[in-house]
């Protein structure tokens, strides 16, 4: 029986080239074509990858009736357009974080993939990572009083680079979103209710004038608070930090390990991976592996994506009224 082989195209060569090699080492899929608007970054990568075909625009992309996936991996801001261009021309989506800006955005998209047989994924890669993995097993028979969790950036000089550009730069649709998807995975569970906070110190606001630091409250039907942060002015490593109470024992994650503490508040060390990045090009591998057989489960499907977005929406209209919101789901 002849293998199936996927060609793809990857539109963006930042965080792109990561799907690139994701895309290449998957045994059904090529990558066929490349985009970026970058003349410079196209010139440093035609070298390494020669069978690669480097266009100049992306319609040419768009139009390859060959191309069966795209992988949007551009600024933020042109993500809902790429999107709604491959559902028009039949293309499979691997998309960056976060889909789209706006609520609007977010209930197209949706509308459009219903009437297609168009498939979805995104790089909300944490649940890839082996130490929450452990976590959310040790966690499914508890009873959780509240979780913290928090995405510190550590990488300040990015606020300064494209994301200071686009009007619509959200720190919770370009940060919050991952440790968002990850607490909705780890307690398998979705909230009713946000409310969130921001500032801007330290940064430099002439750069960067948008919020640097937000704190977010999500509200669960069944009285459950968690407290999630996005930060990226600390002075901290890039790290996910992570603390789980539970009636009868409390798991952290923090620079000095993982561990659990118990009721006799012993100390249990958690051993396992982290951050693992060699897993996360297992989403776009599950992703294929779902288009060759729909049997085989995506790590991050549409109604994983379309919550995580829909909260991180209602938290950023929260920021902005400084109210209360109630979450709109859009599956």
């Amino acid at each position: 029986m002849k293998k199936k082989i996927f060609k793809a195209a990857v539109i963006g060569l930042g965080v792109g080239m990561h799907h690139i090699k994701a895309l290449e080492s998957h045994p059904n899929c090529i990558v066929k074509k490349v985009y970026d608007f970058d003349k410079s970054k196209i010139l440093k990568f035609k070298k390494k990858y020669p069978k690669i075909e480097f266009v100049k625009n992306e319609e040419q992309i768009f139009l390859d009736d060959e191309i069966n996936i795209v992988s949007i991996a551009s600024y933020d801001n042109f993500h809902f357009s790429q999107i709604i261009n491959c559902i028009k021309n039949k293309k499979n989506i691997i998309v960056e974080k976060p889909i789209c800006l706006t609520q609007k955005q977010l209930i197209s998209i949706n509308k459009k993939l219903k009437n297609s047989k168009i498939k979805i994924t995104s790089n909300l890669v944490l649940r890839t990572t082996s130490l929450f993995k452990k976590i959310k097993k040790k966690i499914s028979k508890k009873k959780i009083i509240s979780i913290e969790a928090d995405y510190l950036w550590g990488r300040l000089y990015k606020l300064y680079q494209w994301r200071s550009k686009i009007r619509d730069y959200s720190i919770i649709h370009g940060c919050a979103i991952h440790i968002i998807d990850l607490v909705l995975w780890l307690i398998d569970k979705r909230p009713i209710k946000v409310y969130a906070k921001g500032n801007n110190l330290g940064i430099n606001s002439k750069k960067f004038k948008k919020n640097s630091y937000v704190i977010i409250i999500l509200k669960f039907s069944d009285n459950l608070i968690v407290k999630v942060t996005a930060n990226a002015s600390a002075i901290y490593p890039h790290f996910h930090e992570v603390k789980i109470f539970s009636e009868n024992s409390t798991i952290i994650h923090n620079l000095q390990g993982s561990f659990e503490l118990n009721s006799k508040k012993k100390i249990k060390i958690i051993e396992s991976k982290y951050p693992d990045k060699q897993n996360r090009l297992n989403v776009i591998h599950s992703f294929i592996d779902n288009l060759k057989n729909k049997y085989n489960k995506s790590i991050v499907n549409k109604k994983d994506i379309f919550d995580s977005m829909s909260i991180s929406l209602a938290a950023e209209k929260s920021l902005k009224s400084d109210r209360e919101i109630k979450i709109k789901y859009e599956n």
